[in-house]
């Protein structure tokens, strides 16, 4: 990274070719959609290469590119350039294949039930979901991605969490929902 600092388009190729399915990833699951999402992780590498000069080496290069990513997918929402569309349970078709076995038309519905509601979460609630449960990154890797504190993100994915289980619950008809989990009267 310190030779992309320095103007090197050698050195931050190599970057873009280690990281760029990350990125892709990250911005897929949070556009859901596959032409948004390469958009999406094109303008991140863009800015990564414009703003290569101001990485500081005290962090790691995987952060810098999350949290560049994730502004990428705030700023798309924010700006409503374009109609987003939810989160699957699938990855791309160039992606991992799905799993074998089970019920295949349960499991689809239920994986539409989930994409719904979590298209539903606030901007923020879901890129931590998807940093953290789609991505497997820790609380703190989180933070880093969002700019926000490791409370804060703790914060938001058991919100996430909580308004997931009561949409499904209220989808299923469900009476449990909010009296049970807020303790109303």
């Amino acid at each position: 990274m310190a030779e992309a600092a320095s103007g090197s388009r050698e050195a931050f190729a190599a970057i873009v070719e280690r990281h760029h399915r990350l990125v892709y990833r990250v911005a897929w699951r949070y556009l859901g959609h596959e032409e948004d999402a390469k958009d999406a992780a094109q303008t991140a590498f863009v800015r990564a290469w414009g703003a290569a000069g101001s990485w500081r080496q005290t962090g790691s290069v995987r952060g810098w590119l999350l949290r560049i990513t994730a502004n990428v997918c705030l700023g798309e929402l924010a700006s409503a350039r374009r109609r987003l569309l939810v989160l699957t349970g699938d990855e791309p078709a160039h992606g991992r294949p799905a799993a074998a076995g089970g019920d295949v038309a349960a499991g689809r519905e239920l994986r539409e039930r989930l994409r719904r509601a979590i298209g539903e979460l606030p901007p923020a609630q879901r890129m931590a979901l998807v940093l953290s449960k789609y991505e497997g990154l820790g609380y703190a890797e989180v933070a880093r991605a969002m700019g926000r504190s490791v409370a804060a993100v703790e914060s938001l994915i058991a919100r996430a969490k909580l308004a997931l289980v009561e949409r499904l619950r209220e989808e299923t008809g469900e009476t449990r929902g909010k009296d049970a989990v807020h303790g109303g009267n």
